[in-house]
């Protein structure tokens, strides 16, 4: 599986290079994922054989002169293209994304990084909103999950209840329902006025998981502030 993964990152970062070499100028400003490379290169001009061609690149002259051929005994019109000409040369390349952290930061699609904790917080800090993308809700989450989870903190919540009120003889009940209850006891009664009842007090675990709650730039002390990458 592991070796799909990196064969099909392979061809994947593979397409992006040959996309971004294929395009033009217009195309290649329209891509965040490209850059255009200007490159500008002087050619001499040597277009000594046709005068519309010497005259079609700026930066070329066209020049004729009467030369004495002495072997000819005549003079001969020589014509000459010169000067230097400019060559475009410029050419679209993929732009070299920064490798993120991967214990404290989390890569948007576009490359950019940013930190961790800002993943799954219910505000888009990638330009796409990939960190915001298939996210569990903290309050689903489990203890061990949740103390996993950057974006989440586990809120203790311990309560003591009556016993009476967690199982509720009136409606019927037995010892074995009672009893079962961690600090719970039974209490047989026999007569009318001495009813079978649950006493005694029980732990309930209320605890749960919820989001963490992270300060806009705008309440960030310096200090904060320095350490998010976003602010």
């Amino acid at each position: 599986m592991k070796k799909i993964i990196i064969y099909l990152s392979i061809i994947l970062i593979s397409n992006i290079y040959a996309q971004c070499y294929d395009y033009s100028l217009n195309q290649c400003n329209n891509d965040n994922s490209c850059e255009w490379v200007e490159d500008i290169e002087l050619e001499n001009c040597n277009f000594a054989w046709s005068e519309s061609n010497c005259q079609a690149h700026d930066g070329c002259e066209w020049e004729c002169e009467l030369v004495w051929v002495a072997h000819l005994w005549e003079d001969v019109l020589i014509c000459d293209c010169y000067g230097q000409y400019q060559v475009d040369a410029g050419y679209c390349q993929e732009i070299e994304m920064p490798e993120c952290n991967e214990e404290n930061e989390f890569q948007c699609n576009d490359g950019s990084c940013i930190p961790i904790h800002r993943v799954c917080n219910n505000i888009n800090d990638c330009e796409d909103g990939a960190d915001e993308i298939n996210c569990e809700d903290c309050s689903e989450l489990l203890e061990f999950n949740c103390s996993n989870d950057d974006s989440c903190e586990w809120v203790e919540n311990l309560e003591i209840e009556n016993c009476y009120d967690i199982l509720d003889c009136s409606s019927g009940c037995t010892w074995q329902d009672c009893e079962a209850i961690e600090g719970c006891n039974w209490h047989f009664g026999t007569a009318y006025y001495d009813p079978s009842y649950c006493y005694g007090e029980h732990e309930v675990d209320n605890s749960y998981c919820e989001d963490i709650l992270m300060p806009e730039c705008s309440e960030m002390n310096e200090t904060e502030c320095s350490s998010d990458n976003v602010c």
